[in-house]
This record gives C-alpha cells, structure tokens and sequence, in this order.
C-alpha cells in the first residue's frame, strides 16, 4: 500500500492522475475537447519505475518536450513517502534507466549530456551526479554487479 501511494505521487506531479471510470462521459454527455497537437506533445510521461531495495523509494524519469530544443527531455525524478517528489536531474538530452545500487544508496543512470549516452552515478540523498563512463559510441544497457 505504502509503494502504490508512492507511485501515485509520481504520478500526480507529472499530472498523470487516474480518473475514476464513473467519470468517463456517458452518450448523453458532450465529448470533452479534443486536444490539440501542442497539447498532446507537451504532456508529460512517466517511464523506467526503479523501487528501491528497501522498497521504500521509486526513482523514475520524466519525459518533457524541450520546445525551444526542438526535442524531449528525460528528467531523473525520486519520490519517497510522505514527500513531495524531487527532480534528480536537469539540463541532459536524456536520463535513461535508473538503476539502485544493492544497498539502496546510489542511483546509476544514463545520460546524453553532448557526448552519446554516459554512465552517471548519484547519491539516493541527492547531490551531483558523478560521470563513470567515456565510451565513444555511448552506453547501451548496464546493471550493478554483483546484482
């Protein structure tokens, strides 16, 4: 229950709140209004859910179109329990697949940040993230090890 109200308030702040299907318009209702294209590209999606060991904690990414980048974004965002969510990252092209660390205190991800996508290390308290990696052709898919 505690990781689904966890869950939840990710959602929330990403303005992906479920409604309920009582509240689906019935054949007597007018339709809502239809989106239009700027909307439907500017929604926010949430992506790559990582609970933490200790079941506490789920680190996820944040999709947002960058306009003026002609482009979209991934944040790294964290939400814990009784808080609100917090933004990990900024200003990459893209955090991909958060990752824990066995003891649930470090937070691997990648990121595009102008050289193809990097291995970055973050403490699970926050900080700055620290670069591991400098491969050329950038990082496809990584795990912890031991696992």
């Amino acid at each position: 229950a505690r990781l689904l109200a966890v869950a939840r308030a990710a959602l929330a702040q990403a303005g992906l709140g479920a409604a309920p299907l009582a509240a689906q318009p019935s054949a007597a209702q007018p339709p809502a209004a239809v989106p239009t294209f700027a909307q439907w590209i500017g929604l926010r999606t949430v992506g790559a859910p990582a609970i933490a060991p200790d079941g506490q904690s789920v680190a996820y990414t944040v999709t947002v179109a960058d306009w003026e980048g002609n482009r979209f974004a991934q944040e790294l965002w964290l939400a814990r329990p009784g808080t609100a969510p917090i933004r990990l990252t900024s200003g990459g092209k893209g955090a991909l697949a958060p990752r824990w660390s066995p003891d649930g205190r470090w937070i691997a991800f990648a990121d595009d940040r102008g050289d193809g996508p990097q291995l970055y290390l973050l403490r699970a308290a926050g900080g700055q993230a620290r670069r591991l990696t400098r491969v050329k052709a950038g990082v496809g898919q990584f795990e912890w090890s031991p696992a």
